[in-house]
């Protein structure tokens, strides 16, 4: 066989196993999704990303869960949205954990909160149409489609000085602080790192790109997954 030869052998090698790899991904792909819509956004502050999800959730018709899915746990654990916010700030040490146990009953333990976190992440994919902002989302609903939005540290402190109306020390202790708590809780509880990007499908940096265009990249993809599905919520 002469150089052509080898060389058309090797394109039609290569082009079927082009093939068989776009069939297996598209294998995965079916059997890696709940059969509801379910999207899950990770964000940075100052990336946006609640913004985005919220523009998504309007798009397409689907309900918005952020801070009101405070109260969905808060009655599946049997206390109050005050006590489950007090949790997810992170501001509690072990010893006010044991005083609030023996004085207050609407108090729960992390591990009955991280139990109705999940039983609640779990029932609002079951229901389908939704997007789900933090608290885990990720690491907990591996079928759901999963995004992390992202931006530059000083992009991200210059912006919430801007939105906070503050100065840019307050603004950078803010913005570590809030990734540092975010980070604390996924490895507490999950044992999830934040910036895994196998944990998600899209990863998206806002840095150059406008939260409007993010958004129509979370509903496009969302389409490919559940087709005239979310395509026609979405109508």
């Amino acid at each position: 066989m002469g150089a052509t030869g080898r060389l058309i052998e090797r394109q039609i090698k290569r082009s079927d196993l082009d093939r068989q790899l776009l069939e297996r991904c598209q294998r995965d792909e079916k059997a890696g999704r709940t059969s509801r819509p379910v999207i899950t956004i990770s964000r940075e502050m100052g990336s946006g990303g609640k913004t985005i999800g919220r523009m998504v959730a309007n798009e397409l018709g689907f309900a918005f869960y952020d801070k009101e899915i405070i109260n969905e746990i808060a009655e599946a654990a049997d206390s109050s949205p005050a006590h489950i916010g007090h949790i997810e700030s992170g501001e509690r040490g072990a010893l006010e954990g044991m005083m609030l146990n023996l004085l207050d009953r609407r108090h729960v333990t992390d591990t009955v909160y991280l139990r109705s976190l999940i039983k609640t992440l779990r029932k609002l994919a079951e229901q389908g149409r939704v997007v789900i902002i933090g608290r885990g989302g990720a690491c907990v609903l591996r079928q759901a489609f999963k995004v992390r939005i992202i931006a530059p540290f000083d992009v991200r402190v210059q912006r919430m000085g801007d939105l906070e109306k503050v100065g840019p020390k307050e603004a950078e202790q803010n913005v570590l602080s809030y990734d540092h708590q975010q980070k604390r809780f996924l490895r507490c509880y999950f044992g999830c790192a934040a910036d895994d990007q196998l944990l998600y499908d899209l990863v998206i940096n806002t840095q150059a790109m406008a939260l409007e265009h993010a958004a129509e990249l979370i509903i496009t993809g969302a389409r490919q997954v559940w087709g005239d599905e979310v395509a026609c919520l979405g109508s």
